[in-house]
């Protein structure tokens, strides 16, 4: 029976590599490794047996990279509603509840500043002839 071990701690630069030589000698199957990452370094790791994730919690406040990490027990149905969660957040990164995708909302960004910048006068035909070079000089003595 698969059992989920969560992780906490996990450094930015740690990958799943990192995490299977942490729990070298202990059973993870292929796809067992997810990673949520966050400012917490979250990570859920599925073991083969029972005995595995007993002797993976043993590891608790070991280290990944130099960074210490926590081990608790957890669950399937946990693990599936963070990654989930995760998954929400990065897809509505517009006003929460919005329910626009990151790529609409650098799309909506783009268009703003472009309207933006057109509205302040740069690069539109209102002050082409406002008495200044390109290079900031006016055109005659302005002093």
């Amino acid at each position: 029976m698969a059992v989920v071990i969560r992780l906490l701690g996990l450094p930015f630069i740690a990958g799943p590599v990192d995490i299977r030589h942490f729990f070298t000698g202990l059973t993870i199957p292929d796809g067992g490794v997810h990673i949520i990452g966050g400012e917490i370094g979250e990570a859920f790791i599925i073991f083969a047996t029972d005995e595995d994730a007993r002797r993976a919690i043993s590891r608790s406040g070991g280290f990944i990279k130099d960074s210490s990490v926590e081990l608790f027990l957890s669950s399937k149905a946990e693990m599936q509603k963070t990654i989930e969660m995760k998954r929400t957040d990065r897809v509505g990164r517009g006003r929460p509840g919005s329910g626009t995708s990151g790529v609409d909302s650098l799309s909506n960004f783009i268009e703003s500043v472009k309207e933006e910048a057109s509205n302040s006068g740069y690069g539109s035909s209102i002050n082409q002839d406002a008495g200044f070079h390109t290079n900031g000089t006016g055109h005659g003595n302005l002093r």
